[in-house]
């Protein structure tokens, strides 16, 4: 019998008002999802190193890294998992 797992989000965003809201969106919308909150790159670099998500959010404003810079070095590190960017900016 096939045993699904529930699936697996890293959320790098290191705003905490940020990080409760989606948070709560993923509770609300979507039951048995696990979230993993990384506060900067480098903790999600750590994250990354031990296990794979199914998704990846990302913020594209951290302390650690800006922008695409910031999004190439997470596309390197999750190896072929989706990510998704956020972010509050009209850039």
């Amino acid at each position: 019998m096939w045993a699904w797992q529930e699936p697996v989000v890293l959320l790098i965003e290191d705003d905490a008002a940020d990080a409760m809201l989606v948070e709560e969106l993923v509770a609300d919308s979507t039951p048995g999802m696990r979230l993993t909150w990384a506060r900067s790159l480098g903790e999600a670099q750590a994250e990354l190193a031990h296990g794979r998500p199914d998704c990846v959010l990302l913020d594209l404003h951290l302390p650690d890294a800006q922008g695409l810079v910031a999004l190439e070095r997470v596309l390197r590190a999750a190896d072929g998992v989706a990510v998704v960017v956020l972010t509050g900016l009209a850039e």
